[in-house]
C-alpha cells in the first residue's frame, strides 16, 4: 500500500464515523497499524501528517481511557498525566487538562500510600502543576451565560484563557453539573493538603503556592464541605514566612489581578472579595508588603472603594493601611500621606453618610479609620503642625460617635500626640490649642477630658502655667482616672528640683497668674462656691484648693533648687524630696528651710506691703472670708499653708495678717480639731510677733491696745473655755480652749525673748490663762468632763507649759500642772484623753527639766498599765 496524503486523511475520516468498538478495533488492526508500518518510507510531507492524526489518536485514546479506567488506574495515571501537563506544547494542555481532572473526580478519596506514590519531593514539577490547577479549580465558579451574551462569565481570579482550559471550554462535565464541581474540589483538597503527599523538605515556594490554593478553597460559597476541608487543612500545614519575596509577590498578583509570575494564562480578574479578604490577613503581618508602595497603595484603595467591596473588606483595608503607616519606610509614607489621608478622610465621611442605622462593623470600620487618622499624624507630624484641624476632627467625633468607636477615637488622638510635642508647636498653634483644650474639659464624653488633659500634659512644657492650671482643673473631675492623670500633670520631679530648675514655673509668674486668676474671689465679689457647675472656675472649692496646694508645692520646689543652688550640692535622696507633693505639714529641716528660702525670694520682690510673699498670703487668706465651708479637709489645708507662711516668713507678713485676725476667731467653732488647732496656731504667731514688734519698735508700745483690745479678747476666749459645757456650743468651747493655749504661748515666747514682763491687764490675762487651764484639767480627771474638753484643756496646758512658765510672781506652778495631768492619766477612761494627758506631760518636762525626775517616777509606777505603743510615741527619746 502506497502512502498518500489523501490516504491519511481518508483514514481519519473514516475514524471519525466510527459508531462502535468494533469497527474502531478493525480500523485499528486494518488500516491504521499497516499504515505505520510504511511510515518510514513516506515522504516528509506525509509523516507529518501521519505523526498529528497518531498523537491526536493517542490524546483521544487517553481521555477515552479516563472514561473508563477502573479506580486504580485512575491512580496511576494521575503523575503521568502530570508530566504530560508539564512537557506537552500548549496545543495539547487541554485535553491532557481535563484528563487529569476527569481522572481525579472519578477515581476514589486517595489513600497516603497512592499519594505517596506521585512522588510531588523529586518530581517538584508535578507539584508546581497540579497546585496551580487546584488553585484555579477551586476559583472557578460555575455559572450561566447572561441573558445578553452567549458568552459564559469568568471566574474571579481567572483569565478568559485559563477558564476556557479548566472546562474545556465549557463542555467538561463540572461545568454543568455541580455535584462533579464539588467532588473535584473535595479530591483537590485531600491532595493539596495532605501532609504525606507535600512533606515539609518540600521547598517553600511550593508550601506558600498550597496555602494559597486551599485559601481560596476555604473561601468556596456554594461547598461547604470545600470550604471545611480548605480551612482544616491550613490549620494542619506548616508555616509559611510571611516575608517570602515570592509569596508576598503572589498576595499582590491575586488581589489586584493581571498576570501572575511565570503564568501564561494570560491578564487575570483580582480574586473574589471573599479571597482578597483572607490574602488581606497574611499582607498584614508581612512587613515585607509595606515596602512596595506602589502596590500596597493600590490594595488600600481597592479594599476600601473597589468594586464588589464588602464591609468586612473595608475593616481589613483599613487595617492593612494602619499597618503600612506603621511599618512602611519613612520616605513612602511621607509621599503617599496626602493621598492616604484622603483616604480615610473618605472613609469616615462616606461611612456617616451612608450609615443610616448602627451597626457593629460600621463601628469597626470607623474606629480603624480614626486610629490611622492619628498614627499617620504620627509618622508625618508636619500633616497635623501648622493647624488644629485635624485635632478638632478628632475631638468632635467624640460627641458624633458612639460609645464603641470613641475608644477607638481616644487611640487615634492619643497616637497622634507625638505630632504636638512642646518643641515641635508655635506659640500661635499653642495658644490655639491651650483655648481648645480647655473648652474639652468641659466636655460631658470623659474620653474627651482625659486625652484633652493628656495633650496638656505632653505638649506645653512644664513650666507653661496656663497648662498646669488646666491640669488643676483636672482635678476637679469626677472622674478618678482624670483626677490621677491630673495629678501626674502637677507632680513636681526630684530632677526639676535638682538638675533643671530653669525648667520649673517662675514663682513670680505662678503668684501673679493665680492672683489674677483669683482676683475676684480675693476682693469678695465672686464668691466660693461648691455646685458641679462652676468646676471649671477657681470660685469652686475644690479648684482653689487645688490651686494653692500646687503653688505650695511650687514654693517648696523653688526653695529646694535654691539650697542647692547656693550649697553647689544637695545630699538628698530623690524620694526624700517627695514631701514637694505630699501637702502634708512640713516636718524636716529641709521642709521648713525650703519654704523659708521660697518665701525670702518672693518678699524680696516688690515692697514690704506688695510683696509676692504678701500676695500669697492674700490668695490663702480668701478662703478665710467665706462665711460657710464645708470641705473641713481643705480649711485645714488651707491653715496649714497660712501658718506656714506666718511662722516662716518675714514678720512684716504676720503684722500684715494681724489685722484680719478675726476671720481666725470665727473659725475656732468649726466641728474639726485639726482646723481648730491651725487656726490656734496662726493666732499664736500673730499675737507674738505683734508683740515682738510693737516692744521693740522705736515708738512708744500702744499699752492700751494690749491692755484693752488684746485683754479683751483674752478675756472673752476665757469666758467661753469656761462656760458650762453645752452640746450646741461644744465645738465654740472646744477651739477657744485651744486658742487660749496657743496664744498664751506666743505671748510668753514673746516675753521671753523680749526679757521683759508685762504689769498691767495682758500679764494678768495671761495668769489668768493658766489659772483657768490648771482648774480645766482638773476637772478633766475627774468623771463626767466631756472627752473633747478634756483632750482641749491638756493641748492648751501642754503649749502652756512648753516654754516653761512666764518669770513673775503668780500662784500657778509647774508642779501644780503636773499634778492636774497626772490625774488625767489616772482617770482617763477615753484613749484620746488618755493620749493627750501623756502627751501634756511630756510637754511640762519639756519647759520644765527640774519635773523631769517625777515624771520618771510616775511613769514607773504605771509601767504595768501602758502599751509599749504608747511608751514608744511619746517618750521613746
Amino acid at each position: 500500500m502506497f502512502m498518500t496524503v489523501e490516504l491519511v486523511e481518508n483514514l481519519r475520516l473514516r475514524f471519525a464515523l466510527a459508531q462502535s468498538e468494533e469497527q474502531l478495533q478493525k480500523l485499528i488492526t486494518g488500516l491504521l497499524v499497516p499504515l505505520l508500518d510504511k511510515l518510514d518510507i513516506a515522504s516528509a510531507t506525509v509523516r507529518s501528517k501521519a505523526t498529528g492524526f497518531s498523537q491526536g489518536f493517542r490524546l483521544m485514546y487517553i481521555s477515552m481511557a479516563v472514561e473508563s479506567a477502573e479506580d486504580q488506574q485512575l491512580a496511576t495515571a494521575i503523575p503521568h498525566l502530570l508530566d504530560g501537563i508539564q512537557s506537552r506544547p500548549s496545543s495539547q494542555q487541554t485535553t491532557l487538562t481535563t484528563s487529569l481532572l476527569m481522572a481525579i473526580w472519578r477515581g476514589p478519596k486517595l489513600s497516603e500510600t497512592q499519594v505517596r506514590e506521585f512522588d510531588f519531593v523529586s518530581k517538584i514539577h508535578r507539584a508546581v502543576v497540579l497546585v496551580a490547577l487546584a488553585r484555579d479549580i477551586f476559583l472557578y465558579r460555575a455559572s450561566e451565560p447572561k441573558p445578553d451574551s452567549s458568552q459564559v462569565p469568568v471566574s474571579a481570579g481567572l483569565s478568559l484563557e485559563r477558564q476556557a482550559l479548566l472546562t474545556n471550554n465549557g463542555k467538561a462535565r463540572w461545568t454543568s453539573d455541580n455535584q462533579v464541581l464539588q467532588q473535584l474540589k473535595e479530591r483537590l483538597v485531600h491532595i493539596i493538603g495532605s501532609g504525606v503527599a507535600f512533606p515539609i523538605e518540600m521547598p517553600a515556594h511550593i508550601h506558600e503556592q498550597r496555602l494559597l490554593a486551599l485559601l481560596c478553597a476555604s473561601c468556596d460559597p456554594y461547598f461547604q464541605q470545600v470550604a471545611d476541608g480548605g480551612k482544616d487543612a491550613i490549620k494542619r500545614m506548616c508555616r509559611v514566612d510571611y516575608e517570602s519575596v515570592s509569596f508576598v509577590n503572589h498576595l499582590f498578583e491575586m488581589f489586584l489581578g493581571g498576570t501572575y509570575t511565570g503564568d501564561s494564562a494570560g491578564s487575570r480578574s483580582p480574586v473574589s472579595a471573599a479571597v482578597r479578604l483572607k490574602l488581606l490577613g497574611y499582607l498584614n503581618r508581612s512587613e515585607l508588603a509595606t515596602t512596595s508602595y506602589q502596590r500596597w497603595i493600590r490594595v488600600i484603595t481597592e479594599s476600601l472603594f473597589g468594586t464588589g467591596t464588602t464591609v468586612k473588606l473595608r475593616q481589613q483595608g483599613v487595617a492593612f493601611l494602619l499597618w503600612t503607616i506603621n511599618r512602611a519606610p519613612s520616605d513612602q509614607v511621607s509621599q503617599a500621606s496626602p493621598l492616604l489621608l484622603q483616604l480615610i478622610q473618605k472613609t469616615l465621611f462616606e461611612s456617616a453618610a451612608t450609615s443610616t442605622t448602627t451597626s457593629l462593623g460600621e463601628d469597626v470600620l470607623r474606629g480603624s479609620a480614626y486610629v490611622s487618622y492619628g498614627t499617620l499624624a504620627k509618622r508625618v507630624p508636619t500633616l497635623a503642625l501648622d493647624n488644629l484641624e485635624h485635632l478638632r476632627l478628632l475631638f468632635d467625633a467624640f460627641t458624633s460617635e458612639t460609645a464603641s468607636v470613641r475608644l477607638s477615637v481616644q487611640e487615634g488622638l492619643l497616637a497622634m500626640l507625638p505630632a504636638y510635642e512642646s518643641n515641635s508647636i508655635t506659640h500661635d498653634v499653642r495658644d490655639q490649642m491651650s483655648e481648645f483644650l480647655q473648652s474639652q474639659l468641659d466636655s460631658t464624653v470623659y474620653q474627651a477630658r482625659y486625652c484633652a488633659l493628656r495633650y496638656v500634659i505632653s505638649a506645653f512644657p512644664f513650666a507653661d502655667m496656663n497648662a498646669r492650671w488646666l491640669c488643676i482643673l483636672g482635678l476637679a473631675d469626677a472622674k478618678p482616672e482624670i483626677q490621677q492623670l491630673a495629678k501626674s500633670g502637677l507632680a513636681i520631679r526630684s530632677t526639676l528640683m535638682l538638675e533643671r530648675s530653669g525648667d520649673l514655673p517662675s514663682l513670680k509668674d505662678a503668684i501673679l497668674f493665680i492672683r489674677d486668676k483669683a482676683s475676684k474671689v480675693i476682693d469678695g465679689s465672686q464668691p466660693l462656691i461648691s455646685e458641679n457647675r462652676s468646676k471649671l472656675s477657681i470660685a469652686n472649692f475644690s479648684v482653689y484648693g487645688s490651686t494653692l496646694g500646687f503653688c505650695r508645692s511650687l514654693l517648696l520646689a523653688t526653695g529646694v533648687a535654691a539650697i542647692k543652688q547656693k550649697r553647689g550640692e544637695l545630699a538628698v535622696d530623690p524620694a526624700d524630696l517627695e514631701f514637694v507633693n505630699e501637702h502634708l505639714a512640713l516636718s524636716t529641716e529641709l521642709q521648713r528651710n525650703s519654704m523659708q528660702e521660697a518665701l525670702s525670694g518672693l518678699e524680696s520682690q516688690g515692697g514690704s506691703s506688695n510683696s509676692l510673699a504678701a500676695s500669697w498670703l492674700e490668695i490663702i487668706g480668701a478662703v478665710l472670708h467665706t462665711g460657710q465651708l464645708a470641705d473641713s479637709v481643705l480649711l485645714s489645708k488651707v491653715l496649714m499653708y497660712l501658718v506656714e507662711g506666718l511662722s516662716l516668713g518675714s514678720q512684716t507678713l504676720s503684722l500684715a495678717f494681724f489685722e484680719n485676725r478675726r476671720l481666725l476667731l470665727s473659725r475656732l467653732d468649726t466641728h474639726n480639731f485639726e482646723v481648730q488647732l491651725y487656726t490656734a496656731q496662726a493666732m499664736s504667731v500673730i499675737y507674738c510677733v505683734k508683740l515682738l514688734s510693737d516692744v521693740r519698735s522705736e515708738c512708744t508700745v500702744d499699752s492700751a491696745f494690749w491692755n484693752e483690745q488684746v485683754a479683751a479678747q483674752l478675756t472673752e476666749l476665757l469666758a467661753n473655755a469656761t462656760a458650762p459645757v453645752q452640746t450646741k456650743l461644744l465645738d465654740k468651747q472646744q477651739g477657744s480652749i485651744i486658742a487660749l493655749g496657743y496664744i498664751a504661748h506666743g505671748l510668753q515666747a514673746a516675753l521671753k525673748a523680749l526679757k521683759r514682763t508685762w504689769a498691767d491687764t495682758i500679764e494678768h490675762a495671761l495668769t489668768s490663762i493658766q489659772t483657768a487651764t490648771v482648774e480645766g484639767l482638773r476637772m478633766a480627771g475627774e468623771s463626767g468632763t466631756h472627752p473633747a474638753i478634756a483632750t482641749a484643756w491638756c493641748s492648751a496646758a501642754g503649749e502652756i507649759c512648753q516654754l516653761g512658765l512666764t518669770a513673775g510672781t503668780h500662784p500657778i506652778s509647774s508642779a501644780q500642772f503636773m499634778t492636774a495631768s497626772i490625774a488625767v492619766v489616772k482617770s482617763a477612761g477615753n484613749p484620746r484623753v488618755h493620749e493627750a494627758a501623756l502627751t501634756l506631760l511630756s510637754d511640762i518636762a519639756l519647759g520644765s527639766p527640774d519635773m523631769a525626775l517625777e515624771l520618771i517616777e510616775f511613769l514607773q509606777s504605771t509601767a504595768g498599765s501602758m502599751t509599749k505603743k504608747q511608751l514608744d510615741m511619746h517618750f521613746k527619746t
